[in-house]
């Protein structure tokens, strides 16, 4: 998850690559189960590539940049040098990056690449064309200690084959265990990851994994790491709805899952998208869990955030009031009349200054991804949550600067507004929207010095812990039980 001062979801335009079940129907099945500490994996989805560089777009349409090549890797050792210009992929020309990531992401383990680099001469004027060739590495398989990895697929009702990773505990008996449902954040990062590295969310799903003593899947979205679908930065938001919904059906028929105590934990974006899933299918919902979400509308929102970005910019107070006149304009016409950035920005030029992000794209998703997430009614999901007697926790970081108290709040207010008690708050201290903690919020603004904590992953799993012998059938409509 990206906190940038400039843009949070831009961790996809900045993205780090490390060139790096005997179930439901839906769910494609790998065999036995393996011993304790074991990966078992399918052959229906291909891995995704590692090319052990990280590498992405410049901008102003000029390729994409070789920021690091390991010591010694298959890149190095092809030729890849750090500074080069990644220009074309297997004879595509990608200088920009709606051409880039496509190519980029449709590239596996095992595949050949040819990659056209540009590379400035070191004692002369001028640059060098080369063409590198390498057979590209495939990621690596995740490992939590104490759990036993199932890497399946399901297809999803769009028609697409999407990665599943499911996490159980190594040492179980005969009973059915409680699940968990993850569900992912905006950005095109994938959701399992080797190396969690300093991603608060990686670091809290693996102590969910290991601590809570409950199933953990995670649906990878489609177009991302292993799973088919659009480009990511292309697809639409019913696309990755889709996704969750495949996950909630195939676990509700898994071998040794109890269908009647699922968890829905929701990360970021995910933390909206999971009470309207608890509320769209409520069949066995044992609790929602929004960590880091929105619960009022996008516009609200963003209007939010632009106003904190600017404050911790440390623009003057007169500057931030005329700029959020400005953008209070710019996202009524880009969000309710639902029109791009660059449309915005033809028909009122006088904007044009404030505008950080893409033509077509904020944050790495396109427009018509957050005109959809606009018209989502998160604040009726969480009545309906309320209604149907699901617990709740919403858990948000001290120095979230992305999303504000208010959000959680709400959320927190709505459901207990209904139930008294039925909802809980957490905040974590000195935590920012990635969920690693700061020595303070003008450092997590910053992103100077995280650290990993573990104060997410310890308030989730001992709420999980906690509601997992008290989750049954949800309480009627006319019940109050906390």
């Amino acid at each position: 998850m990206a906190n940038s001062p400039v843009s949070y979801g831009a961790r996809c335009a900045a993205l780090e690559i490390l060139l790096c079940l005997t179930a439901a129907p839906e769910l494609f099945a790998q065999g036995a189960v393996p011993a304790a500490g074991e990966v078992e994996t399918d052959d229906v989805l291909r891995r995704r590539a590692e090319w052990h560089a990280r590498i992405a777009p410049i901008g102003s349409d000029s390729g994409a940049r070789v920021y690091r090549v390991d010591v010694g890797s298959l890149a190095e050792r092809a030729g890849l040098r750090k500074g080069d210009r990644l220009v074309g992929l297997n004879g595509r020309r990608v200088e920009t990056a709606d051409a880039f990531w496509p190519s980029f992401w449709a590239l596996r383990g095992g595949d050949t690449v040819r990659a056209r680099i540009v590379r400035d001469r070191r004692a002369a004027a001028g640059a060098d064309t080369l063409e590198v060739r390498l057979v590209l590495d495939s990621v690596p398989h995740e490992r939590i200690p104490g759990t036993v990895a199932t890497y399946g697929a399901v297809r999803s009702d769009r028609g697409y084959l999407l990665r599943t990773v499911v996490n159980r505990p190594d040492r179980t008996g005969s009973a059915r265990l409680p699940a968990v449902l993850f569900i992912p954040w905006l950005s095109c990062d994938p959701v399992e990851k080797p190396d969690p590295g300093n991603d608060g969310f990686a670091h809290m799903l693996r102590a969910v994994a290991s601590a809570s003593g409950m199933v953990l899947m995670r649906v990878e979205k489609p177009g991302v790491g292993d799973s088919q679908g659009p480009d990511c930065r292309t697809g639409g938001l019913e696309d990755e709805l889709a996704a969750p919904h495949a996950g909630l059906r195939a676990l509700r028929g898994m071998a040794g899952v109890d269908p009647e105590r699922i968890f829905l934990l929701g990360g970021s974006i995910g933390g909206a998208l999971a009470p309207i899933l608890a509320a769209e299918e409520p069949q066995g919902i044992a609790g929602v869990i929004a960590v880091g979400g929105f619960a009022r509308t996008w516009y609200e929102h963003m209007l939010d955030i632009e106003r904190r970005r600017l404050t911790l910019m440390g623009r003057p107070p007169a500057e931030v009031n005329a700029a959020m006149r400005g953008f209070a304009q710019f996202y009524t016409d880009y969000l309710l009349e639902h029109r791009t950035p660059a449309e915005v920005l033809a028909r009122r030029t006088a904007l044009r200054p404030l505008w950080y992000d893409e033509p077509g794209h904020q944050y790495g998703r396109p427009a018509a991804y957050y005109h959809a997430v606009q018209a989502l009614d998160v604040e009726a999901a969480w009545a309906a949550v309320a209604e149907r007697g699901i617990p709740a926790l919403v858990v948000r970081g001290e120095y979230d600067w992305i999303m504000g108290p208010a959000e959680a709040e709400r959320a927190v207010e709505i459901v207990n507004a209904r139930r008294p008690g039925l909802a809980r708050l957490i905040v974590l201290p000195k935590t920012d929207h990635g969920l690693m903690a700061y020595a303070s919020l003008a450092a997590a603004f910053a992103e100077s010095a995280p650290r990993n904590d573990g104060g997410a992953g310890r308030a989730v799993t001992a709420w999980l812990r906690e509601r997992a012998g008290r989750a049954g059938p949800p309480a009627t409509p006319s019940s109050h039980t906390p």
